[in-house]
């Protein structure tokens, strides 16, 4: 029965969080009126002209006639970031085609196309490819079509189809397209805006979504998407059977897309979501724990794992983390979450020890100060057990533990394959602890499995890691050269082809590593040191604490 509970709250814990991580991604997003500038080729990045040339074929056989190009910035406001687009006209259908390179490049399909024409009665019939399902609310004025379909031609087929069934279409001059669309698209934001989805932010020219219209949103998308990661699957399918149109992306549009998906994940976070979000996971983690413990027991359980987090969110705060934030989590425990990407090894030393050593010491504390006998009658006999047990328990050097986690990142971090073993150690401990104890220890089966997930991603980026250090020995940060580098790395290594998702978290991953590996020897054996004064010294505070005092 306990395998059954914990492996029913992981698959609800993924699918929940994958909308929680879609809701506050659109929360954290801003939003901006479009526009669209007429650019010279000459200012265009040759790479990106270059890789133009690819889809200006395709559609030069559907009788489409190259116009211009174009630097807009997007509706999706991130830090002024703007994006190169190519402009086509089909004089039959009266009909524009625009091209840009998707925000998360895919070798198999790596451009989007976009078909528009806009009909007498000032109608926009606009087709897309595989993007509906990120369209908040409806456009005014716009008959929109998304057939998510494999081949160009067949997604140009589904307008011309629509087209003919529609009013005639009207003949515009690329200049007059543009200021047209830039007004149906302002025409769509402004909507929103009387539709209470969004909100002006103060003395600026921005959006930002609100949170109920922000939850429909996440649950559309999420509820949706599928039919994106289906298409992707085709694309990859048929570049399997037909190499020919696999694009070899250029490393600058990957570092390109890395950049953006890091601002997408640094958007900005609200304080009331992160008060609801501990509130909402706290309400249903002491649902799932009520079968198992008592009221009295599970208060304290509650109280000793929030003073835990309490510790690892206060330390990131000392140290100028951002978007920190607690939740608790159904059947598992708590977590403390934030972000620094500059952050030095011995700030995540000293952030991982602030979690269990204040527990550990107050639970030491109240032992030695209160005798036995008064603490059965205040109840404090359990509160200093699940203090010392569970802070006890987290400094042990066992991944995922704090201190496995800090035992990674002093010692086996800086050597490729090193982590590996020690995750494939750790695996080994939990799952043999798990079996040992019997079905009441299935949460050490079921963490020990979701290292074990990790593992394969953990030796891709060892192998990639030992390679880029002949290349660059003293890299100490993830700037462009040395994200260019990496990505270039993952070509040479066979992992090109990955979905850019994949990548992206494999280079984030090696920066850090990067980083981390070279501060120097002295550093860490003062930081060990540290770490085994508060193991050995922990254990004798807990074996102090459970000899009573009279």
């Amino acid at each position: 029965m306990e395998y059954l509970l914990y492996g029913l709250a992981i698959y609800c814990l993924l699918i929940i969080g994958r909308y929680l991580i879609i809701f506050q991604r659109l929360l954290g997003l801003t939003l901006q009126y479009i526009n669209y500038n007429f650019t010279d080729k000459d200012q265009i990045p040759v790479y990106i002209r270059d890789l133009f040339e690819i889809p200006l074929l395709e559609l030069e056989q559907l009788e489409f006639k190259f116009c211009c190009y174009l630097n807009v910035a997007q509706m999706t406001y991130l830090d002024a970031s703007k994006t190169w687009e190519m402009l086509l006209y089909n004089e039959e259908f009266k009909t524009f085609a625009s091209v840009d390179i998707r925000s998360l490049p895919e070798s198999v399909k790596l451009f989007t196309i976009n078909f528009f024409t806009f009909l007498e009665d000032g109608v926009l019939l606009q087709t897309m490819n595989g993007q509906a399902f990120g369209v908040m609310g409806t456009i005014p004025n716009t008959i929109l079509q998304d057939p998510y379909v494999v081949e160009t031609q067949q997604q140009w087929q589904v307008h011309k189809t629509k087209l003919e069934l529609t009013k005639t279409p009207q003949e515009m001059s690329p200049e007059k397209f543009i200021e047209t669309l830039r007004s149906h698209h302002a025409t769509y934001l402004d909507s929103l805006v009387k539709l209470g989805e969004l909100s002006p932010i103060k003395n600026t020219q921005l959006f930002e979504l609100k949170g109920l219209a922000a939850f429909k949103a996440a649950v559309k998308m999420g509820r949706e998407s599928n039919k994106y990661t289906n298409l992707l699957k085709k694309w990859t399918s048929k570049a399997k059977t037909n190499p020919s149109v696999t694009v070899q992306i250029p490393e600058e549009v990957e570092v390109e897309g890395f950049r953006r998906m890091e601002r997408i994940e640094r958007g900005r976070t609200r304080k009331g979501i992160k008060s609801w979000l501990l509130l909402g996971s706290l309400a249903v983690f002491a649902v799932s724990f009520l079968p198992f413990f008592d009221l009295q027991t599970l208060l304290i359980l509650i109280a000793v794992l929030f003073l835990h987090e309490m510790g690892h969110f206060l330390a990131m705060k000392a140290f100028g983390y951002k978007d920190t934030s607690i939740f608790f989590l159904p059947l598992f425990g708590a977590a403390a979450t934030g972000r620094k990407d500059n952050a030095t090894v011995q700030e995540k030393v000293m952030v991982l020890l602030a979690g269990p050593v204040p527990g550990i010491i107050l639970g030491s504390a109240i032992a030695l100060a209160i005798p036995d006998s008064l603490q059965r009658s205040l109840g404090l006999h359990e509160a200093i057990g699940l203090l010392m047990i569970i802070n006890y328990f987290n400094l042990l050097p066992i991944l995922p533990l704090d201190g496995g986690r800090i035992l990674d990142l002093l010692i086996f971090s800086r050597h490729p394959y090193t982590d590996v073993f020690f995750k494939l150690f750790a695996v080994g401990l939990l799952v043999f602890v798990g079996v040992s104890l019997g079905s009441a220890s299935a949460i050490f089966i079921f963490l020990g499995l979701l290292i074990a997930f990790t593992i394969p991603a953990s030796f891709r980026s060892a192998k990639i890691l030992r390679k880029l250090r002949r290349e660059l020995p003293q890299s100490t940060d993830d700037s462009d050269s040395v994200l260019l580098a990496i990505f270039r790395t993952l070509k040479k290594s066979g992992y090109g082809s990955l979905p850019f998702a994949q990548k992206y978290k494999m280079v984030k991953d090696i920066a850090q590593r990067c980083r981390e590996s070279h501060s120097n020897w002295g550093s860490r054996l003062s930081l060990l040191g540290v770490y085994l004064v508060c193991l050995v010294g922990g254990l004798i505070l807990v074996g102090i604490s459970f000899v009573p005092v009279r």
